[in-house]
């Protein structure tokens, strides 16, 4: 409801003459004409005869020059029922600070920290420890920017790395040799070739997801999806690179144990991401020094 009134005697200081209510006046209104003449009279702009229909507001008789809406349409609202007098609050026990929290915990855990075992502080800052993450780290690197092995250039890919790599260049040697080294493998490359069908290849993809009361965060080195014709996953094959000295299939078998609890969380994970059985995600580890790959059963 919109209305617009003067007083209905006239002589009145312009600056209080009139009252707008709630209106904007616009040349889209088609009350506009008789608006704006409100506005002018109501503001001392205009000088005329005031003829209007005569109304009462907080007991004071004006003039009604303009109005738009219904004016009694307070009178049509539903009345709103008062809220229901509200429950009693709970009384809380006088030693309720002191008792365990319900709320539930979760335990972060990161699949890769189960298989670096203990340390020592000192083992932390040794230089040949140092060197040993740094050439495990740099041999990741490498194989992480390899999609399908025969769609990639090794020469190029090797040079861009090169380049870009922070570590030191006695360094950078070896993870150049073991990489060629490894890629000469038919083992090696068979596992960084494009199975037959649909398949999506992720790398390096990181993934945070609760399972049971743990929160998982971590990152898979390599997982290929392959998937039916409504799009929907099929099987997957995790494979995770490991750039530990290996001399013989003894060693290899007792590594890739010691990795089992890391690529079980993997398997886990990417069950409940995708959906599927456990018997449907494979787990494999590239062993890069030795070329060979090791499936966990």
């Amino acid at each position: 409801m919109f209305r617009g009134t003067v007083p209905a005697v006239r002589g009145v200081d312009p600056g209080q003459a009139g009252s707008v209510h709630n209106h904007r006046f616009s040349g889209q209104d088609r009350h506009c004409r008789n608006g704006r003449r409100f506005f002018e009279i109501a503001t001392g702009r205009r000088s005329e005869a005031v003829d209007g229909e005569q109304v009462t507001i907080d007991g004071e008789e004006l003039v009604c020059l303009y109005e738009a809406g219904e004016s009694d349409w307070h009178t049509k609202t539903p009345r709103r029922e008062p809220p229901a007098e509200s429950a009693k609050l709970r009384e809380l026990p006088k030693d309720f600070g002191q008792q365990s929290s319900q709320r539930r915990r979760l335990v972060r855990v990161s699949p890769s920290e189960r298989a670096e075992g203990e340390q020592t502080a000192g083992s932390l800052f040794a230089r040949a420890v140092r060197d040993s993450r740094d050439f495990g780290t740099a041999v990741h690197k490498l194989f992480e920017k390899v999609s399908w092995i025969d769609q990639v250039d090794i020469e190029e890919l090797i040079g861009e790395w090169r380049q870009r790599s922070p570590v030191a260049e006695d360094v950078k040697q070896r993870v150049v040799e073991q990489f060629r080294q490894a890629l000469a493998s038919a083992e090696i490359r068979q596992a960084l070739s494009r199975p037959e069908g649909d398949v999506d290849l992720w790398r390096e993809k990181r993934f945070d997801i609760v399972l049971d009361d743990q929160w998982v965060t971590g990152v898979f080195d390599r997982v290929a999806i392959v998937r039916g014709r409504d799009g929907r996953p099929l099987s997957a094959a995790v494979l995770d690179f490991k750039s530990d000295e290996i001399a013989s299939d003894a060693e290899l078998t007792d590594a890739a144990e010691r990795y089992r609890s890391q690529l079980s969380l993997y398997r886990s994970a990417l069950s409940r991401m995708l959906e599927l059985g456990p018997s449907q995600v494979m787990l494999r580890l590239l062993f890069t020094q030795p070329g060979k790959v090791h499936d966990l059963k």
